[in-house]
């Protein structure tokens, strides 16, 4: 019951189950082996990134979750070394992207999309965009983290909000909000705790930023604007809410 009270530890378990319950799309074989390579490859990244930083080892357990959520967002048909180096990037950025004791960008939306510029694979979101029950174990679970533990309701209101108003402005149905791939992402991603800002002033820009940049970008020049649109947010909120204030 203790690990279940740690956002982190429960949060691994939520990702760990919505991939269980989405494998059977795919050959079970390849989800695991590339699983095992993602989870793996930051482990062991981070703990080779901490010991050059000469940084006592402590528990991996955001480098787990990020493992995870890579596997999540990349393809399984997606070759092994694809996942290996989203992997080194996305620890890479946890380490060395980073100013005193926190990191700018989410580790895995900038792995998966320097795994997107250098191989120009696409991310599928294929665990989270087809199904119903993956949705429902986000709202539900991670829902209950995001909200009471993280305390990150004003940025999933601003984020629906603003897509609300922008699916009205450019005439996009408003069954749209429901969309499986935009609750992951706002639920597990946009409300990621080290890379959001804790200032409700702040979350609520942050959120609605979010959601306009996610919808308006234009995908050939961005490349994936979902993932894209989140690491410019990080980087603002970390501008805003770290640098000016003199972390």
């Amino acid at each position: 019951m203790k690990l279940l009270k740690r956002p982190k530890e429960s949060l691994i378990l939520l990702l760990t189950l919505i991939l269980l319950v989405s494998m059977t799309s795919f050959s079970i074989v390849q989800v695991i082996t590339n699983l095992l390579a993602g989870v793996i490859s930051c482990l062991l990244f981070d703990a080779f990134f901490l010991k050059l930083r000469k940084i006592k080892l402590f528990k991996l357990s955001a480098a787990f979750a990020t493992g995870l959520i890579l596997a999540i967002l990349i393809s399984p048909s997606a070759p092994l070394y694809v996942f290996v180096t989203a992997s080194l990037a996305a620890m890479f950025s946890k380490n060395f992207i980073r100013l005193k004791n926190f990191h700018v960008f989410n580790p895995a939306a900038f792995g998966a999309f320097t795994s997107l510029i250098i191989f120009n694979i696409p991310i599928s979101w294929w665990a989270v965009s087809y199904s119903l029950t993956p949705a429902l174990i986000t709202i539900i679970g991670v829902g209950y983290i995001t909200i009471i533990k993280l305390k990150k309701l004003p940025v999933l209101v601003s984020f629906y909000t603003a897509l609300i108003i922008t699916f009205l402005l450019l005439n996009v149905p408003l069954q749209a909000i429901f969309d499986y791939t935009a609750i992951f992402f706002v639920f597990v991603m946009l409300c990621e705790p080290m890379t959001s800002p804790n200032k409700k002033t702040l979350q609520l820009a942050y959120g609605g930023l979010a959601a306009l940049l996610s919808f308006t970008l234009p995908a050939e020049l961005v490349k994936d604007p979902v993932i894209f649109s989140l690491l410019l947010v990080n980087g603002m909120g970390f501008y805003f809410e770290r640098v000016t204030q003199k972390i």
